[in-house]
């Protein structure tokens, strides 16, 4: 098993293996398929390639996730029986089925063709969190996609709060 964490600095996240050494910056995305604010990169620094995350634009209830891997698009949607619940994310990449699910413990598991490779743990009084990489076979691409899913999930805590916010002074009324 591999670990690594996310941290924040400045307008960034750094991706560091356990010895501290950054593997990776995460940041903020602007382009054109994507929700304003809700799109972020995954820029390696052994290499050149980057790895995009984004919700698509023109959602209602469900999100529709756009993940770009070097020329590859793949899209992801929200689990519909199982999002009203807890943050779940499903799709498929290079043909195997990709699952991203909150579990009891408030973390994110991902599973590769109902293997779980990965858990991500967010921190909870600062931002950033744990990452640990179960399957050694793609570390990188697992690190990458749980790296980026952080911002969804934090993104899909933001929204359901202020839904059962809304919730809360309806029936008060």
């Amino acid at each position: 098993m591999s670990s690594f964490s996310m941290i924040k600095k400045d307008q960034q996240f750094l991706v560091c293996n356990s010895d501290g050494v950054v593997l990776a910056e995460i940041h903020k995305l602007h382009a054109a398929p994507y929700e304003k604010g809700h799109a972020f990169i995954y820029k390696s620094k052994d290499n050149a390639s980057a790895i995009h995350l984004g919700i698509k634009k023109g959602r209602l209830l469900f999100a529709q996730y756009l993940l770009q891997i070097e020329s590859e698009s793949y899209t992801l949607q929200d689990h519909k029986a199982k999002t009203l619940l807890y943050f779940a994310v499903s799709g498929k990449i290079n043909g195997k089925q990709i699952d991203v699910e909150e579990n009891w413990n408030e973390h994110i598991d991902l599973r590769v063709a109902g293997e779980k490779v990965a858990i991500l743990k967010p921190y909870a009084i600062r931002s950033g969190a744990n990452i640990d990489i179960v399957h050694e076979a793609k570390n990188e691409l697992y690190l990458s996609i749980l790296a980026l899913f952080y911002f969804m999930y934090q993104i899909y805590k933001e929204e359901t709060a202020f839904v059962e916010d809304l919730i809360e002074e309806a029936l008060e009324f």
